[in-house]
Formats: C-alpha cells, structure tokens, sequence
C-alpha cells in the first residue's frame, strides 16, 4: 500500500509496490474479491440443490429466527409462557429483531454475514499489506494478495456465512482485535476501539473470553490498570445481565445451549476415571481425524507450533503479541469445542492465525502462503457441503416446518428445534425434548421412555417427531405414524430418518390422515413412509 494509492503512509517493515500490477491487485481488493466470487458460487450450489429456494445449511439459524420473532412479540424464549434461552449468543437474535416476523426476515442472518464477512476479508487484506516479501515489487504484491485471499478461505468465511449464525460477526470481532495488537506491537498505541471489542466479544459467542483474555494479558504485561479493570468489568456486564435474567425467570445461569453443549463434551478428550493415557491420546486422535473438528483441532496445534517456533527470535513487543495469541490457543483447548460443521473454534484460528503469519513473516517469509494454504486446505471440506446441507434443511427440517404450519397446527414435541418454531408466532407450543425451548428438558439428564411419555402427556403434545437414533427407547404408549427420509447423502441433520409418533394424547388417525395430505407436495425424492 502506498501513500498515492491509499492515502496513508506504509506500515513500519512495509517495501511499497508502485508497479503496474500493485496499482491494481491489492490484497484488500484481492481477499473482498475472493469473498464475494466464492460466496456466489456456494450461493448457486444451494438454489440448485433445493429447487430454487435459499436454505441456510444448518437448522440452527432458524432458532435464532424464532428466538428473534418471539423478542419482538416482547417475550424471550420460544412458548410464550416460559422464559428460555435456545440461542448460543447474547446479541444475535436481538440484531435479527428489526426484520423478524417478515417476509425478509429469513435473508437478514445472510446480509449480516456477507457484511460481516467482507469486513473481515478487508481486514485480511491490510494485515497481509503490512508483510514483506522477497521479489520484485509486484511479486510482492501478488503474495501479498494470495496470501489475503488465503485466509479468506483458511477462517472458512464462506461456509460460516451459510450457517447464518453469529460466527462471522464472531470472527471479525477477533481479527480486529488481532490487527490491532500487531499494530500495537509495531509501536502505535492499542486503540480504544481494540478495548471496547475485547469487552464486548464474549456478547457475541462465551469463547470470546479467550481473547478478552489474551488483551487482558498485553494489557497486564503493560500495566495498564485502569484499561485491566475497563475490559474485564466491561466482557462480564452483558453475559451477567443475561444470567441474572434468566435465573430470575427460573432457568440456569447459563444458556440451555451452551449447557448442553457442555454437557456432551464433558469426558471428551479428557477420558473417565480409569482410562489410561495412552487409550485416551487415542481417543483424542480419532476424534481429530474422524470429526468436523478433526481439521480444526490439527490447524490450531500447528498454528500453536507455529508461534513457539517464532518466539526465540521475537523482540519484547513480539513475544508480548505471541503470548496473546497463545492465551487463546491454550483457552480454547482447555474449555472450548471444535466442529460442529467447522465453526466452533474459527474465532480461535483467526485470532492466532494473522498473528502466526506475521510472527513468520518477519522471520521465514517464504514460508507464510505454504502455511496459510494448509490452513485454507482444512476448510475446503465445508464448502463443497454447505449446498448438500442445505438441501438436507429442505428436505427435512422446512418439510416437517411446513408439516406443523399447514397441516396439524397443534402443540408437538421434537428433538431438533429450529424450522419447525419458526413462523409460528406464539400460537402453537414447541416441546423440546432436547431442551434448549424446554429448562425442564435441559435439566433431565436421564430422558428415558417414563420421562417422554410423562412429559408429552404433561404439556398436551399430540404429535413427537423425533430421530430413531435420539432416544435409547420409545414409550410403548406411542404409536408409530409415519417416516420421513432425506432424498440424498446426510450432511448436516442429525439422521436421516424423522418418525412421527401419535403420544398417548395424540390422535394416530388424524396424524396419519394429515400426512397423507402432506406427502404429494413433497419435493422429488424425499421419501414419506405412512403406517
């Protein structure tokens, strides 16, 4: 970047380009061009795999959707008689809110993220503008700008754009954070939007704490008391808010969401008592193969490598910027997830990742596009599934949406919430048998035949839909009504078999009548199996 061409001076370390080529490709018009370019081509793998319509590739977003129309109605949950907490972030419904409920509303995740998403790849651009390489001006330039597009694909913002959740909102948050710290390090002073960013971050998803505290840190190194107590009191006002909240209306202290989540990783890597280390290690390494995570586990080690590598040649400012990163790398192994559909743990490789690649570049340049394209190479897998995780959404979760809406508009029970509570404006109740709608459901750890035939019998749920894999065993008061089957490979739903069940209070004939009526709109291959 040049002073002509942008109009600010070059970052410290900085050889300009003034050649034809630089005059033209720079790498923030490289990384936005990347962006755009790959989110348009996924964007027409998904019309065309749904028939035309615009599905997200997760049906999680749709909860958020909900969360964000029942906000609007004045209420925070999903049944309007019970306060919940479905959502995994504190913001992000409440920035759906102006659109929820409308026609428009269901676009407004994707605005968001393609926002969201080329702020950051622009991001991507200058902190690559700021490295030097070996070559000609223009040479320089060009890895310059590869390497931008890079980590366009490396932080996997495309497909995190098609979950139609916070995490692009989550990622932009910590690349800004980490731009500025490597500027900080260079010598500017750390901005007082950096500080607002690392107090607000753990608003948008709880990881964020991870880089609250790597600024906490540098500002700790650095004696900044007064900054210190700004940035930690600042990150805990909204998450504390929220539990006050949720307590007072009698659910946990933290969100259903992330309770469960947290639940089902306990015993993950680390083993039960009595497993010996060696079973363990190899537990952990099938995981890491065999898992969405698998990439995302084996990139965040070697980015960890990467900057324990890089710290014996780093100056004191240097070594204070690797340690940042490093509180991150340490935090999320210790307490964080990684996967579920190449998301969880995005936040983290970014934020460590531009500091990796500058750590690197000011000591092996010629290998920083080698390491960013092994990165990019982690997250190619999602995008070539979010077009079949989408057409999953449409052929499972809107099918049963519209099953719901049109045909038995009476209170049901599920184990995926998400389509099905959308669209349904507080008139119909939603039990959620894996509770995130449900704290009664949250809390039951033992969800056995008993509690389900208990429970639906206790909130008048005529209908369960449920997954033949979610529960170890049925009632025997359930009556079997029909299946629904995915016409293709399963990406992203959780089976891909739904069973509609008339309760002991369900009316198996209606059901069954109503399926019928239901199964000619089906799209071409879903499958309905009526009993």
């Amino acid at each position: 970047m040049t002073q002509s061409a942008q109009g600010t001076p070059p970052a410290p370390g900085f050889v300009a380009g003034s050649g034809a080529i630089s005059a033209y490709v720079t790498p923030e018009r490289a990384a936005v061009a990347t962006f755009l370019l790959v989110m348009a081509i996924v964007m027409a793998g998904i019309v065309s795999s749904t028939g035309g319509q615009f599905m997200y590739s997760l049906d999680d977003p749709y909860i958020h959707l909900a969360l964000a129309e029942r906000i609007r109605m004045g209420h925070y949950g999903i049944n309007l008689g019970e306060v919940t907490s479905p959502a995994s972030s504190i913001v992000w419904p409440f920035l759906l809110v102006p659109f929820a409920g409308t026609s428009a509303g269901v676009y407004f995740p994707l605005v968001l993220n393609l926002a969201f998403g080329g702020l950051t790849a622009f991001m991507f651009g200058r902190i690559a503008d700021g490295l030097t390489f070996e070559g000609t001006r223009d040479v320089q330039n060009i890895v310059r700008a590869v390497t931008a597009s890079l980590l366009v694909l490396a932080c996997n913002l495309v497909g995190l754009a098609f979950t139609g959740m916070e995490h692009n909102l989550q990622v932009l948050v910590a690349v800004a954070v980490a731009w500025a710290l490597i500027e900080h390090s260079r010598g500017t002073p750390l901005p007082s939007w950096a500080i607002g960013l690392a107090a607000l971050g753990p608003a948008v998803r709880y990881e964020m704490f991870a880089i609250t505290a790597a600024v906490l840190l540098v500002l700790l190194l650095e004696k900044q008391w007064k900054r210190i107590a700004l940035v930690g009191a600042g990150s805990l006002m909204l998450p504390a808010a929220m539990s006050l909240f949720l307590h007072l209306n009698g659910g946990s202290l933290l969100p259903n969401s992330v309770l469960i989540k947290l639940h089902q990783n306990v015993g993950g890597v680390t083993g039960s008592t009595g497993t010996s280390v060696l079973t363990t290690l190899g537990m952990w390494l099938e995981r890491a193969v065999m898992s969405h995570g698998g990439g995302g586990r084996i990139l965040l080690l070697g980015i960890a490598g990467t900057l324990i590598l890089c710290w014996r040649s780093a100056d004191q400012r240097q070594r204070t910027l690797i340690a940042a990163a490093a509180t991150t790398c340490v935090l999320h192994f210790a307490v964080g997830q990684f996967g579920w559909f190449y998301r969880y743990e995005l936040y983290a490789v970014a934020f460590c990742g531009v500091i990796a690649v500058v750590a690197l570049a000011g000591q092996v340049p010629r290998a920083v596009p080698y390491l960013v394209a092994g990165a990019a190479i982690a997250y190619l897998a999602p995008l070539r599934m979010t077009p079949l995780g989408a057409a999953n959404i449409h052929e499972q979760q809107y099918q049963m949406h519209r099953f719901v809406t049109e045909h038995y508009r009476k209170p049901f029970a599920v184990h995926d919430l998400g389509w099905v509570s959308l669209g349904l404006g507080g008139k119909v109740d939603v039990l959620d048998l894996w509770g995130l709608a449900s704290n009664e459901a949250a809390r039951e750890k033992d969800k056995t035949a008993a509690w389900l035939d208990a429970v639906t019998r206790r909130n008048g749920t005529g209908l369960a839909m449920i997954f033949p894999t979610a529960f170890a065993q049925v009632p025997a008061s359930w009556r079997k009504a029909g299946a629904l089957h995915l016409a293709g490979t399963r990406a992203t739903t959780s089976d891909a078999t739904v069973n509609f069940y008339a309760t002991a209070v369900g009316d198996k004939a209606e059901i069954t009548a109503k399926l019928k009526a239901f199964k000619p709109s089906l799209p071409p291959g879903v499958v309905l199996d009526i009993e």
